[in-house]
């Protein structure tokens, strides 16, 4: 399914977690449509990071991005950067280098609060019952070609003075 689009039934997707404790506890049965009160339920955009060894700035970056696509699509987000980097079928499973146990399981949280509401494991938020969490690949967001594409590449290089 496409960021922010629906799953449709007998769709699957198999994410290594990288974590002990649950990003999303299981899904209840069925499905949420709408909170008691009325409320339209939430999609969660889990913002990652798919490099290691660039620079806690280039980490930076690539979660910038998803939070950016995140609010256009109006997600909720939450960022998680485990001690595993989260690369895609295929990659090797590499350590996070900014990753040490002694401090949490969580990288973006030693140096960053989260840009949304959402915390780990919540069935809720403001109310909204959350209909899913969500991962997009990072590098998609840098091609033009993607239909996510083009955040922070996009520098104006005009003269400001």
């Amino acid at each position: 399914a496409a960021p922010g689009g629906p799953c449709r039934a007998g769709d699957s997707f198999v994410a290594p977690q990288c974590t002990a404790a649950d990003l999303l506890p299981p899904p209840p049965e069925p499905p949420p449509q709408a909170s008691a009160a009325g409320a339209a339920p939430v999609d969660v955009l889990l913002a990652t990071c798919d490099n290691a060894g660039h620079g806690l700035f280039a980490l930076l970056e690539r979660v910038v991005n998803q939070v950016l696509l995140a609010r256009r699509l109006r997600m909720e987000v939450y960022v998680f950067v485990g001690p595993v980097v989260l690369a895609g079928p295929g990659c090797p499973l590499l350590s996070q280098p900014y990753f040490d146990r002694r401090h949490g399981d969580n990288v973006w949280e030693y140096f960053f609060r989260q840009p949304g509401a959402y915390r780990r494991g919540d069935r809720s938020v403001g109310g909204r019952p959350v209909r899913s969490l969500q991962v997009v690949s990072p590098e998609s967001l840098y091609s033009p070609a993607q239909s996510a594409g083009g955040f922070t590449q996009a520098y104006d290089a005009s003269p400001s003075f």
